[in-house]
């Protein structure tokens, strides 16, 4: 079967009583057990969430017809497996565009939604869906691959305006009027209630309105459009650009420096091949050398991820050329330097996206929130060496049942899933500072919040001076095992630490912390805020 002018609602059911004839053109049920069954809808079904949703949208386009599939019960609510097997439908039965009014917040489904979204992008699939009604990161919503729809609470007009947000900390991209309405020759014949449920759908109605305009646009085109149609346009956005990396699945890691740090780390799994070009300058024949590594992959990966080590020393010049010339290739490119000398990613027209250290998004104003998560705070004294040990002990909480958020003023966190936090973006600005990591805060809602700053960074000098509510319960130090330097410590920090990178002969190692020992890190940081908190194991 094939669905491509239909809108499929992923929701609780459709009504048919509430169209013409013969609009719903195929209505399925996915059951608890993960069945998929053909049903026929009762004429005499009341008014439910996903009719409201496919109402709205047929309010504004009624020549549209519709796909049904019913996943939610008559608690509104599903399993996670049941949206992925209605994702799978729709890619089977080439959909080509999907109403969801609905997600979930639990970061465990994070991995399975994105793999099932991104599979979903890659086959043509249009997803809208609504965010957390109170304002959490949102599967699918906050999903670089879906257009996420929020209601505004302040500043956002009535009717069918809406501001479009690019690289946004919740990662939505459009918001709203909390007023929806569905008038008909000057009559208002339905009010809905103020919910990002039906904010979506006033969305959807629009994408279908361009697709059906031009067929074959893009998923970026369709982002550009919106963003042409909003209010309180900005003035510019580079939309090959991503806050997040959901969208890679599978990429080539280029390391270039005298020495090689990615030899020494164990990647997360979207790491699929690594090559290290050994060179302490830029030379034609390093740039010869990554052409080669980029050439031969073909398509084998569709991401590039390019890591300068900091020992590596080019001009802006040589870094301009080096940069135009990766994106000679029109790979998906994931740029790793901390110490780049470049103010701004070089531009190009191009629907390819990329990451990089050097955008830096205006901040919201604060909304007076405090955080409650206990905060742990990483001073690095050995060059992210071991950064794959954090990402172990991050796995060590989420196995057993803890979210955790993680901010790396490195920026090749962003390959292990970090939010990238550099200190040189906040110009001074300590109240930026904050703010941002509040509001991180705020959209994931961890149980704990984890800070790995360089030792000898400003990162260092911000935390020293944050309110009260982010102040770090326990600071680790993480040096070389045979580091004698005197380390400063913040006098803000409740508990304070030692994490040594090895274990050296001849030294008394009882009670003392190694980074190769992530379980007994796990369990000192629980064990001692269990007693400044109600973090506790299960």
């Amino acid at each position: 079967m094939s669905f491509e002018d239909s809108i499929a609602i992923i929701d609780d059911g459709l009504s048919p009583k509430s169209f013409e004839q013969g609009k719903i053109n195929y209505s399925i049920v996915i059951t608890d057990d993960l069945e998929i069954r053909e049903i026929d809808i009762d004429d005499d079904t009341e008014l439910n969430h996903g009719t409201s949703c496919a109402n709205i949208i047929y309010s504004k386009f009624p020549d549209c017809g519709f796909v049904s599939i019913k996943i939610l019960n008559e608690n509104g609510q599903a399993r996670s497996l049941q949206l992925i097997k209605a994702l799978e439908w729709c890619i089977l039965n080439k959909v080509r565009i999907i109403n969801m009014s609905l997600g979930t917040v639990n970061f465990k489904d994070y991995d399975p939604i994105r793999e099932i979204v991104n599979k979903a992008y890659s086959n043509g699939i249009i997803i809208i869906a609504a965010s957390d009604n109170n304002g959490m990161f949102t599967l699918p919503a906050s999903l670089e691959n879906v257009i996420g729809v929020k209601c505004g609470k302040n500043n956002i007009p009535d009717g069918d305006d809406f501001i479009f947000h690019h690289a946004a900390v919740d990662g939505v991209n459009i918001s709203t009027s909390p007023h929806h309405e569905i008038v008909c020759n000057g009559v208002l014949e339905y009010k809905f209630n103020e919910s990002n449920s039906f904010g979506a759908p006033k969305i959807t109605a629009l994408v279908y309105g361009i697709i059906s305009e031009n067929p074959g646009i893009s998923f970026f085109e369709i982002k550009q459009e919106l963003w042409k149609r909003s209010k309180k346009q900005i003035s510019k956005i580079d939309f090959s650009y991503t806050r997040r990396i959901d969208w890679a699945d599978s990429c080539i890691l280029i390391e270039i420096g005298a020495d090689s740090l990615a030899d020494k780390i164990e990647f997360s799994d979207i790491i699929t091949k690594k090559d290290t070009l050994k060179a302490c300058t830029f030379s034609n024949e390093l740039l010869l050398s990554i052409s080669k590594i980029i050439a031969d992959s073909n398509d084998k990966a569709g991401v590039i991820a390019v890591l300068i080590q900091p020992d590596f020393e080019m001009t802006v010049g040589e870094e301009k050329k080096m940069l135009a010339e990766i994106l000679t290739y029109n790979k998906d490119f994931i740029y790793i330097n901390d110490g780049s000398k470049l103010k701004y990613f070089l531009e190009k027209e191009t629907c390819n996206r990329h990451w990089h250290p050097l955008h830096h998004e205006d901040f919201p104003v604060s909304t007076g929130f405090q955080n409650e998560s206990p905060v742990v705070l990483i001073n690095d004294f050995a060059n992210f060496g071991y950064i794959d040990k954090i990402f172990g002990l991050v796995n060590s909480f989420k196995n057993e049942g803890y979210n955790v958020v993680v901010f790396s003023e490195t920026s090749l966190g962003i390959l292990f899933g970090f939010e990238y936090l550099s200190p040189y973006n906040y110009k001074g600005n300590s109240n930026e500072f904050t703010e941002y990591i509040r509001n991180c805060i705020r959209v994931f809602d961890p149980d704990l919040v984890l800070i790995l700053a360089n030792g000898n960074s400003p990162v260092i000098d911000y935390i020293n001076i944050l309110q009260d509510d982010i102040q770090p319960e326990i600071t680790f130090n993480l040096v070389h095992g045979t580091d004698n330097t005197i380390i400063s410590l913040p006098a803000n920090a409740n508990i304070v630490a030692t994490i040594l990178d090895g274990d050296p002969e001849g030294m008394d190692s009882k009670g003392q912390l190694y980074i190769d020992d992530v379980e007994g890190i796990f369990k000192f940081i629980v064990s001692n805020i269990e007693k400044e908190s109600n973090f506790h194991l299960f």
